[in-house]
């Protein structure tokens, strides 16, 4: 959260960011932080606010990496120390990480009350069981919109060699949908 703080801040400023990314990496130490800007190309610049990475590398959520990969960034480190590198060089588009949350700048305002991680949770192999917990998590969010009228987002990540395949998860979504087709009498010509 304190991250996703310090970027939104940023979004006042007269040289801000288009997108702000705040972002967990896989190994972090969360007790320094790290600062940098990528142009994106499609996205513009992306202005990353990051624990810093153990390993040296960040990822990038989908679509929004360094374009061009040969461009030189700065680090800005919180112990006050800053390291000029080859984007591509720390930031991978492939490089996993624990959480990553993107804003763009919009005229509407919103404030974000909780956010809460993600732990790995018990495997959806069936239809069903799947329909069962996209209904407790939808039923959570509209009880939260009761109190207050916020969008909300309910993602499915499924990762492993024993998940559903996509036709499960298309049947979990899609199952009781119902179509009726009749017949259109052809045209004399």
């Amino acid at each position: 959260m304190q991250l996703l703080k310090r970027g939104l801040k940023r979004f006042e400023d007269g040289d801000a960011p288009d997108i702000i990314v705040a972002l967990v990496p896989r190994d972090p130490n969360r007790k320094q932080f790290v600062r940098f800007s990528v142009a994106t190309g499609s996205h513009g610049t992306a202005e990353y606010h990051s624990c810093v990475s153990r390993t040296g590398s960040y990822g990038s959520p989908d679509g929004i990496f360094a374009n061009p990969f040969g461009q030189q960034v700065t680090q800005h480190f919180s112990i006050g120390t800053r390291r000029t590198a080859v984007a591509g060089a720390f930031l991978q588009p492939n490089e996993t990480f624990l959480v990553a949350i993107v804003v763009w700048r919009h005229l509407d305002r919103f404030s974000l009350i909780s956010a809460a991680s993600a732990l790995p949770a018990k495997r959806l192999k069936n239809p069903q069981r799947i329909r069962e917990a996209l209904s407790d998590a939808s039923g959570q969010f509209k009880n939260g919109t009761k109190y207050k009228d916020v969008p909300y987002l309910l993602t499915i990540f499924h990762d492993g060699l024993d998940v559903p395949d996509e036709t499960v998860i298309k049947s979990a979504l899609y199952g009781n949908l119902k179509f009726s087709l009749r017949d259109v009498p052809k045209r004399a010509s």
